[in-house]
């Protein structure tokens, strides 16, 4: 290999520059070592392999992998059949089989084989990670979360499938499980930023605020631009009546989302309470505009324009209050206190 590159290397010096035999020779070692890689991948393959007693079997599920990977999904699927044709006790062909089906949108045909290859060996966790992702990705989420959960109980820990995992069970609001694995991802992970918001949002909805503040406010610390981890950390300081704290955290999730509609209310009001009431006003008149039929939104626009002076506007807000909810006695109240002001 040496004698011959000398030899390319004597013929490329009158037809190229220094830089351009550089470069030509730059590529071609990434070539050559990509190949020597795959060849390595594939004698990794074998040695990872379940038992077979059969050499002709072994070499047929090498052939499959190199097809697979390379996209020949009907090879792949002729010579892994003939695999099994052969020996069909043996797990890593009906797995290899699986995915080959899924990436020819086989449903059937992979789950079948995926089963197949969970019950021939009992302990591998892989068949099972591959049946869960493709239930996902079907929709069948009852089926998804049984074949994740026995991956899981297998040992299986690719972060990936378990952020999955975690989505599935936030989706479901089931909030229990969703801190469970995240608690498995955090081991493995402990910067897992997706992990951290996941947790901290489903400890908010379990009304554990510290917890949620503190996994929240990691999650932020590794990545500080999520719209809805500042939401949620502004809305524990909201309920806790903390308007200080909750404007450092409204602010900077408007800055991203100017148009995010729940969070207008509660830092307009926010403003109103830390006596900042020219900006409640803007924030507060914009959240009316964009919800119209929400009550509380006008009768607190009423209050920051009391607090202003303009007590003919604030009373037109408590009345349109009133108007969208009858039995609502704050702004009942603080029309009866406006009209009192406004007496002569």
């Amino acid at each position: 290999m040496l004698f011959l590159s000398w030899q390319v290397l004597i013929w490329l010096i009158p037809q190229y520059n220094l830089l351009e035999i550089y470069r030509i020779f730059t590529q071609l070692s990434k070539v050559i070592g990509s190949i020597f890689y795959k060849e390595y991948q594939l004698i990794q393959v074998g040695n990872c392999m379940r038992e077979t007693t059969h050499d002709d079997v072994k070499e047929l599920y090498k052939k499959g992998i190199q097809y697979e990977r390379f996209g020949e999904l009907n090879a792949a699927e002729e010579v892994l059949q003939n695999a099994v044709a052969i020996d069909e006790q043996f797990s890593d062909v009906w797995n290899l089989l699986g995915i080959v089906y899924k990436k020819k949108r086989d449903i059937e045909k992979s789950r079948h084989a995926l089963k197949k290859a969970g019950s021939l060996d009992p302990d591998w966790a892989e068949p099972w990670m591959h049946l869960g992702l493709l239930e996902l990705d079907n929709h069948q989420f009852e089926d998804a979360i049984s074949a994740l959960e026995k991956y899981v109980s297998l040992g299986g820990d690719d972060t990936h499938v378990l952020i999955r995992l975690s989505r599935t069970y936030s989706d479901r609001n089931d909030c229990e499980s969703v801190i469970r694995i995240t608690k498995k991802i955090l081991k493995l992970e402990p910067n897992n930023t997706e992990a951290w918001s996941l947790r901290g949002l489903c400890e908010k909805k379990l009304s554990l605020e510290d917890e949620a503040l503190e996994s929240l406010s990691k999650s932020l610390e590794l990545k500080s631009n999520q719209v809805t981890v500042l939401d949620a950390i502004g809305a524990i300081y909201y309920d806790r009546g903390d308007f200080e704290k909750s404007l450092e955290y409204y602010g900077p999730s408007l800055e991203i989302e100017p148009i995010n509609v729940p969070v207008l209310f509660r830092y307009g009001t926010s403003l109103w309470f830390t006596g900042d009431w020219q900006r409640a006003l803007d924030y507060l008149q914009k959240y009316v505009e964009l919800s119209p039929d929400d009550a509380k939104g006008w009768n607190n626009l009423g209050v920051a324009y009391r607090e202003k002076g303009e007590v003919k506007r604030a009373l037109e807000c408590f009345k349109r209050a009133i108007n969208l909810a009858p039995n609502m006695e704050t702004a009942q109240s603080n029309l009866d206190m406006g009209t009192k002001h406004a007496l002569p």
